[in-house]
């Protein structure tokens, strides 16, 4: 980035900032990009460029972020960006990492008076780096702008589920004071499993009204098998399963 405050302009190649505050008056990844050339009359296709933050870089730009076609925007670590706008283009990409430090801060701030413009649909990328507990919400876009977001990510419409390595997550354009995006581990876990004589009860939680599907084997050298599915309760997304079984022990 830029520590004078001037504006950043990355229109190839790749730009890296570790650690450290930086400061612009304004954020360009990418060329315009595209159009067709003179000779020959065909299209040109735009370069690629990138804007990478990692460790605890912290980039604070007084106006817009611009994506173009074929830029990307990635934070890593505990990198965090604050601006008065954000557009990104279609064929643009959003990449974040999502690890510990992650559920403490924002990793994007977008304040106004701008506004934040994903109509063209950019890429999402996150990576999960950790096991997060379920029901972590985690903010990739802190929306201070007073307008909800224009767009979604390529993919990702609202209520979109994410499985994120063996992580499922759900997406929404709407949480946090109602119009950040965050995305939230999903309250799947087992709360008990007893045995009494060849009956098993399993009880757990999980997203209120999802259908939640069991598997099970009696011998761990077998594959797991699907038994049935059960209902969450629509209020308080706890389930219970019972089942007759012939062995000694049963894993779910």
């Amino acid at each position: 980035a830029n520590p004078a405050g001037g504006s950043v302009d990355v229109s190839s190649g790749g730009v890296i900032g570790r650690d450290g505050q930086y400061s612009a008056s304004s954020v360009v990844i990418g060329g315009s990009g595209g159009g067709t050339a003179v000779r020959p009359s065909t299209p040109v296709s735009p370069t690629p460029a990138s804007l990478t933050l990692c460790g605890a870089a912290n980039l604070s730009v007084s106006g817009t972020i611009t994506v173009n076609s074929a830029g990307s925007l990635n934070l890593i670590d505990r990198a965090q960006v604050a601006a008065t706008g954000l557009t990104m283009a279609s064929g643009s990409s959003l990449g974040v990492e999502i690890n510990a430090a992650s559920e403490e801060f924002p990793r994007l701030t977008i304040s106004g008076p701008g506004s934040i413009d994903i109509s063209g649909q950019p890429a999402l990328d996150l990576i999960v780096s950790f096991a997060p507990a379920p029901s972590t919400a985690f903010t990739i876009i802190r929306n201070n702008t007073g307008s909800a977001i224009d767009g979604t990510f390529s993919g990702v419409p609202e209520n979109q589920l994410l499985i994120l390595g063996a992580v499922p997550m759900r997406a929404t354009y709407h949480g946090g004071s109602g119009n950040d995006f965050v995305v939230r581990v999903l309250p799947l876990h087992i709360d008990t499993t007893t045995k009494n004589g060849n009956s098993f009860t399993v009880t757990g939680k999980a997203e209120p009204g999802a259908t939640v599907e069991m598997d099970s084997t009696d011998d761990l050298t077998d594959a797991f098998q699907p038994l049935a599915t059960v209902q969450a309760d629509s209020s308080t997304g706890a389930f219970q399963y019972a089942a007759r079984v012939t062995g000694d022990t049963q894993q779910f």
